[in-house]
């Protein structure tokens, strides 16, 4: 791999060189760094669509709503499968020790969310797993094409077609 050099034209003097890994940071992204503060830094976050999220809202429960703020902070980046930190996949023996909620409830709310295309439910090896609809919210900007199919369709997906 060629190496980027920074050249002094008036000497021909080699400043500096571009390393594998390395970038240019451009004097507006120090300036807006220098004027900002990170905020809940090791804390970690959703994204949310507002204009979807708005809709959703007003189509859940209230405690459907509670569930789902429960749940988005298991959502995994690209995947989008409801799991734990270690990646084990969040079970609903979890849900309810977690949340209070009897078992009944549980199931209640997770066959609700999927009624209405807020999660999808695939059973994976003996597994039951719950993936969260990357129309609505998730983690990173981009989403496994697998999860992105699988909500492709749904009346929240189609907000964005129209």
């Amino acid at each position: 791999m060629a190496k980027l050099k920074l050249i002094n034209t008036d000497t021909g003097e080699v400043k500096a060189e571009m390393m594998p890994g390395d970038r240019i940071v451009r004097k507006k992204s120090i300036d807006y760094l220098a004027s900002t503060v990170e905020v809940n830094k090791d804390e970690p976050f959703v994204k949310v669509y507002t204009r979807t999220m708005f809709k959703v809202a007003q189509t859940l429960t209230g405690t459907e709503n509670q569930f789902v703020n429960y749940l988005m902070q298991y959502i995994q980046y690209n995947s989008y499968v409801l799991a734990n930190d270690n990646g084990k996949v969040l079970r609903r023996c979890n849900m309810i020790s977690e949340t209070g909620l009897s078992e009944t409830s549980i199931d209640r709310l997770l066959a609700g969310l999927v009624d209405k295309q807020i999660l999808a439910k695939t059973r994976t090896g003996g597994d039951l797993q719950f993936y969260a609809n990357p129309y609505l919210f998730g983690k990173g900007k981009r989403v496994n094409s697998t999860i992105e199919k699988m909500f492709s369709n749904t009346r929240w997906a189609k907000m964005y077609w129209t």
